[in-house]
């Protein structure tokens, strides 16, 4: 009757995690339980059997422990439940309490099991921390993953990973929030630091703060601590140099080979570089360029640095020929424009050299003669030569259609006199020695005509057929 009560007066279990060290091979609970019989607490002793199982009703009991003179006071006891930390591998566990009261170990059989079985929750759960290995293990909050957190012997911790092989090892993304984000402090200096973190809506690595290596910059670099990259805090940027001279000062790694600097485009199939000196044993200083045309040019010029209009001032092309002023140079030096020498001069194949314009000499001896050039046009007809003798009379010709009118021109000649009478005049012109030099009179008749140029009087006539 007396256990009959006991099992109905259970009213509350809690389970806490223990707070001691763990032995090596059982891990401590901490239950703590409160004994009432018909509504009384419990004062006394009782013997405890609690069973871990892996199921809140039927499945396995996994492990037994057994407590016996279990000191109750007002109705409350405290007991450590050590357990093997192996069985808590991620799966559900559950405690099965049997209270034995008054405490009596000569009769094991008045044993009185409590229902239901408690279950462990998340915080008794995390003795799967303490593991035989000397590392300590931590589970997420529902169980998985399990060894969300482990701690190693040498105490290096590991979030994702039982394997940690640094202070701390993450497998996994690492997230900061704020604008602290990760500092890494210098071990000779904790004031010096380097941060990497977000401001103004800009992700920034600084190295800031005071004291030794505040101000040395920052170095990316490669195995074997070889420098890449050293940016300096006064604003100076290295490439293979730790002590850069200039604000980008790019260096080679080795003395035989050459310091380059290329700009491409995305493809790199079009580009320019610059060498510090070229590997073909000329150790001067080189531009490069191509865009895989080896005729293709390189083009000077002037333009915005948003990338405004660009506007070309010298070009050398493929060819080797430089243009200024020009984009199509014809010879190894093509200018468009004026060409002036402030001071030297110019000098010239021969090896002269020319510092003033050339003052003109005395005209040198006639040369020889060229060859005739080519007949030139018919130039305008000269005036009329003086009659000439009388040639002989040419034979007779056929007889033609008889004429009705003939022309006479000749100097102070009359018309009427010439032409027979007045009557045979048909047509008759004068120009006076008053008119114009050179200028006379012309007629014409069915049988020809006649003119009359002379610096005296001119008179032309024409006659009717007689």
């Amino acid at each position: 009757m007396r256990l009959r009560t006991i099992r109905r007066g259970i009213l509350m279990v809690c389970l806490v995690l223990a707070s001691t060290s763990a032995h090596a091979r059982e891990l401590p609970i901490t239950y703590q339980g409160q004994l009432k019989a018909d509504g009384v607490p419990i004062n006394g002793t009782v013997d405890l059997e609690v069973g871990l199982w892996n199921s809140d009703a039927l499945g396995t009991q996994l492990a037994l422990v057994s407590l016996t003179a279990v000191e109750v006071v007002n109705g409350l006891l405290t007991v450590d439940l050590l357990f093997d930390p192996d069985l808590f591998d991620g799966d559900g566990r559950f405690l099965e309490i049997a209270v034995r009261n008054p405490q009596d170990p000569i009769n094991p059989n008045r044993f009185l099991k409590l229902a239901p079985r408690q279950a462990l929750q998340t915080v008794p759960y995390a003795i799967h921390a303490f593991d035989t290995s000397n590392a300590h293990r931590l589970d997420a909050v529902d169980g998985a993953p399990i060894n969300a957190v482990f701690v190693d012997a040498d105490g290096e911790v590991g979030i994702g990973t039982t394997t940690p092989a640094a202070a701390l090892h993450v497998e996994g993304d690492v997230r900061a929030d704020g604008p602290v984000g990760f500092t890494c402090r210098n071990p000779n200096s904790e004031s010096a630091q380097v941060n990497l973190n977000w401001l103004n809506d800009v992700a920034r690595v600084r190295v800031g703060g005071g004291g030794v290596g505040a101000g040395n910059g920052l170095d990316i670099q490669t195995t074997s601590d070889r420098s890449l990259m050293r940016l300096l805090h006064s604003g100076e940027v290295g490439i293979s140099t730790t002590t850069p001279e200039t604000e980008l000062d790019a260096r080679s790694l080795a003395a035989t080979d050459a310091g380059r600097v290329r700009a491409a485009n995305s493809l790199a199939d079009t580009w320019v570089q610059f060498w510090s000196g070229h590997t073909d044993g000329a150790n001067d200083p080189a531009i490069i360029w191509s865009d895989d045309i080896a005729a293709d040019d390189l083009r000077f010029g002037t333009g915005d640095q948003d990338g405004g209009p660009f506007t070309e001032r010298m070009r050398l092309t493929g060819a080797g020929f430089l243009g200024i002023g020009t984009t199509a140079p014809l010879s190894r030096l093509h200018v468009a424009g004026e060409i002036r020498s402030s001071t030297g001069g110019f000098r010239y194949p021969d090896n002269t050299l020319q510092a003033t314009a050339q003052v003109q000499g005395p005209a040198g001896p006639p040369g020889p003669a060229g060859p005739a050039g080519p007949a030139g046009p018919i130039g305008p007809r000269g005036p009329t030569g003086s009659t000439g003798a009388t040639g002989p009379a040419g034979p007779a010709g056929p007889t033609g259609v008889p004429a009705t009118s003939f022309a006479l021109c000749g100097t102070s000649m009359t018309c009427s006199t010439a032409c027979g009478g007045s009557a045979n005049v048909l047509g008759e012109s004068h120009e006076s020695g008053s008119g114009t030099p050179g200028v006379g009179c012309s007629a014409t008749s069915d049988t020809g005509s006649c003119e009359s140029i002379s610096t005296l009087s001119d008179d032309c006539c024409v006659c009717k057929q007689p």
